[in-house]
């Protein structure tokens, strides 16, 4: 991944915008994924990295239903070292399908053993882009393939 952490998170941040406005319509006009896509081509990434970027998105417009998803209710003991910004913000990131419930769970058990302080939403967020990433790193070895 030779891209900076900042492209991902500005990729992740116009897949979540395109995911909200996609589910709000309950279509994808060809047009709305021609725009989508060149968004992400001015984020200079590869084209094979910009084209896991179009299938992890595609897949989860395809397969994820956010209707099903519960939304994982933190411990009393979490909200000790997790602010309720950085809940929504995972709350969030779980209905989009960005997170799984796995890695949510495992997110919050790597919080708990090592943060000492209510990690904010800003934390929150490089954490989670930073999880989203390996899941595109996993669309673009399963493309390999």
């Amino acid at each position: 991944m030779t891209q900076s952490i900042h492209a991902y998170a500005e990729a992740y941040n116009r897949v979540v915008n395109f995911l909200r406005s996609s589910r709000k319509t309950g279509s994808v006009k060809p047009e709305s994924w021609r725009q989508f896509q060149s968004q992400i081509a001015e984020l200079s990434f590869s084209v094979a990295m910009q084209t896991s970027i179009d299938l992890w998105t595609m897949e989860n417009l395809d397969q994820h239903r956010p209707d099903l998803v519960r939304p994982r209710i933190l411990h009393e003991i979490e909200t000790r070292f997790v602010a309720q910004d950085a809940y929504g913000r995972m709350i969030e990131a779980q209905n989009l399908g960005m997170l799984s419930p796995s890695q949510i769970e495992a997110l919050l058990e790597d919080l708990a053993g090592r943060e000492l302080l209510p990690v904010g939403a800003d934390h929150m967020q490089k954490l989670i882009v930073k999880i989203w990433m390996r899941n595109l790193t996993g669309i673009r070895s399963v493309k390999a393939n």
